[in-house]
């Protein structure tokens, strides 16, 4: 009919828009009309518009409305994964393998195959956070590096290996780690946190970002103790120093085990030290002077240490040490840090699960 006539014509003129002009392409793709998962591109926010208006006019140019919408679609998923958290990654990708062209591809096999797939699935969520994927190749570069970075026992080639661990292949995390566990849907439901009221906040906010999450059985665990290369990696998911590159010489940072990008970013963004010439302390539980150490030299580097109240000192603050004591006072200072009651900080006691999550909170998620 003449009306689907011009129906094309006028399809066709916004194509020829997006091959030769940028200056108003959100509103010339937007003539198209084409929707994503319900969702029409007109009703889009504004960082969705502008990362499918960037993908499509980077890969023109366009001979047919059904190479703009296949574009369209392809971006779309692309930012879906882009800002997809670890729980969901796996469906995520599964869902979009056949539209992305990569349900064949040997990359997305390996990934399918694998038996590491929380661990691979943390590894790309971290990788896409700090750079998202702005094609199918990319992702598929972050896929592969993040499946070579945890081989299956099979494809490990590193034998039983020695000094500890009883031969055991894993090399992620238990899953009641708070860094490392998965994150549980609806984690709005943690059973065990009506004694710590004063971190619920923390605790669901953060669960809901990915950053830590429960022990899988419903719980959170919150008076439980953090081991120093948890709370690091919290750290560095929270505040966007992850360098998946990053090298460190600490001697107990094994270069195959689950921490060593994270510990290793923070080396090298002089975050951590170690406690001893060079040893980091792995498997140590961090005390609430380190953890406030850790947090106060990222935070004076971001300038978020903004004074909201005057240092009254604690108790027993001559037993904390000198390394830390500017720490605890500007973290006190900018209300990120109490102590545990008494008027004591208690620096060489645990850190819990809850006040790492608060500390975290207050200074870089709030």
């Amino acid at each position: 009919s003449d009306a689907e006539v011009i129906d094309l014509l006028n399809k066709l003129l916004v194509i020829q828009e997006i091959n030769v002009s940028t200056e108003k392409s959100i509103e010339t793709i937007e003539k198209l009309g084409f929707s994503f998962e319900k969702i029409n591109y007109t009703n889009a926010g504004s960082e969705t518009k502008n990362f499918v208006c960037e993908y499509i006019y980077s890969n023109k140019p366009y001979t047919s409305v059904e190479e703009v919408k296949k574009a369209y679609e392809t971006a779309n998923m692309l930012n879906v994964l882009n800002n997809t958290r670890f729980d969901n990654m796996q469906s995520k990708l599964g869902e979009y393998a056949s539209g992305l062209g990569i349900i064949n591809d040997a990359v997305y096999k390996s990934y399918i195959n694998s038996s590491k797939k929380t661990a691979i699935n943390e590894d790309i969520v971290t990788a896409l956070k700090n750079k998202a994927a702005v094609s199918v190749a990319e992702l598929l570069s972050v896929i592969d590096i993040a499946v070579k970075d945890n081989p299956t026992k099979e494809n490990s080639g590193s034998g039983s290996g020695s000094g500890g661990g009883g031969g055991s292949s894993t090399i992620y995390a238990p899953s009641d780690s708070l860094a490392t566990a998965p994150v549980m849907e609806g984690v709005g439901k943690f059973a065990d946190i009506g004694g710590v009221a004063w971190a619920k906040d923390a605790i669901y906010t953060m669960a809901d970002k990915g950053i830590i999450a429960g022990d899988g059985t419903g719980n959170f665990k919150p008076d439980s103790p953090v081991k120093r290369e948890e709370f690091v990696k919290m750290l560095v998911m929270a505040t966007g120093i992850y360098n998946h590159d990053a090298k460190c010489t600490l001697s107990d940072v094994k270069t195959d085990a689950w921490y060593y990008s994270y510990v290793a970013s923070a080396y090298n963004s002089n975050v951590v030290y170690g406690t001893d010439e060079d040893v980091f302390g792995i498997g140590s539980n961090i005390t609430r002077q380190d953890m406030a150490v850790m947090c106060y030299r990222i935070a004076k580097n971001a300038n978020r240490l903004n004074k909201v109240r005057e240092w009254i000192g604690f108790a027993d603050e001559e037993n904390i040490s000198d390394y830390a004591k500017e720490a605890v006072n500007a973290l006190y200072e900018a209300g990120s840090i109490n102590g545990i009651g008494d008027n004591l900080f208690d620096p060489n006691g645990t850190a819990t699960r809850a006040q790492a999550a608060v500390i975290i909170y207050n200074l870089f998620v709030k």
